[in-house]
């Protein structure tokens, strides 16, 4: 599984896709993420409380906060949003399974019957004498 940015809500939601880079160089990426999107109200992501939830899972602060501060991942949320946004994303979360873009979050059992799905096409494609 791959994770990219999609920062389209503004300034705050890029800081905290900067913030979530900077949470990945400790090893806490999904850590971090659970608490970020945990996080409700209109300061959920100042700069703050991004640092406050490295607090919470406990990260390095300082190397956390001279990351977040340098705005070290900027240009790769930019150029993973422009990318998203090429593709058709307008909104999170988005999944891209092989040709197909599924929005919005969905069970478990979404996922599974579009990959089985997409596993047995794949398999018929393999077939002996089928031709590519």
């Amino acid at each position: 599984m791959l994770y990219r940015y999609l920062a389209i809500l503004g300034r705050q939601s890029f800081t905290a896709a900067l913030a979530a880079d900077c949470a990945s160089e400790q090893g806490k990426f999904w850590e971090y993420y659970d608490i970020l999107f945990a996080s409700r109200g209109p300061f959920a992501l100042t700069n703050g409380r991004l640092k406050g939830c490295a607090r919470e899972i406990e990260l390095d602060e300082e190397a956390f906060g001279r990351c977040l501060d340098s705005g070290k991942y900027a240009q790769k949320v930019k150029e993973e949003t422009i990318m998203g946004l090429t593709l058709g994303a307008r909104a999170t979360p988005v999944f891209l399974i092989n040709d197909m873009m599924l929005v919005g979050a969905h069970p478990f059992e979404t996922f599974r019957e579009i990959i089985e799905e997409e596993l047995q096409a794949s398999q018929k494609d393999q077939a002996p004498g089928k031709q590519k």
